[in-house]
């Protein structure tokens, strides 16, 4: 049985600049951004609607790099799509979107792999 890590808040900080320090360019997120990581940290749901940036995207994704969660992350539009695959590539990330599996044929597992475990972030859209 795998052994849940809780952090504390104060330890919030010093991973969420941690993480931004090792995997972008970004020196800090927004005190607002800020919270809504640390409310996905605290294993509460967020909801944030704001417009696309890498701030944004790194939202989404620094819970998944400092708990090691699988995270979902809905794209409004193709090209926010894109920017996410892109990033989620640099920084070897395993993920499924409908960019790759568009033609695999395989449809009818990725419910299974997503439960299994194999991907850490599971992007979805429905543009394009």
């Amino acid at each position: 049985m795998e052994k849940k890590v809780r952090y504390k808040a104060p330890e919030f900080s010093f991973l969420i600049k941690e993480a931004l320090s090792r995997y972008t360019a970004l020196p800090s997120l927004y005190e607002w951004q800020e919270k809504a990581v640390k409310s996905a940290l605290s294993g509460k749901n967020s909801l944030l609607v704001m417009p696309p940036d890498d701030r944004v995207f790194m939202c989404c994704i620094l819970p998944m790099i400092i708990s090691k969660k699988m995270s979902i992350i809905y794209a409004e539009t193709e090209d926010f799509l894109k920017r996410q695959i892109s990033i989620l590539e640099k920084l070897e990330v395993p993920y499924i979107s409908p960019e790759n599996n568009r033609h695999t044929g395989k449809q009818s597992n990725i419910i299974n792999e997503i439960g299994s475990g194999l991907y850490k972030i599971v992007l979805c859209s429905d543009a394009g």
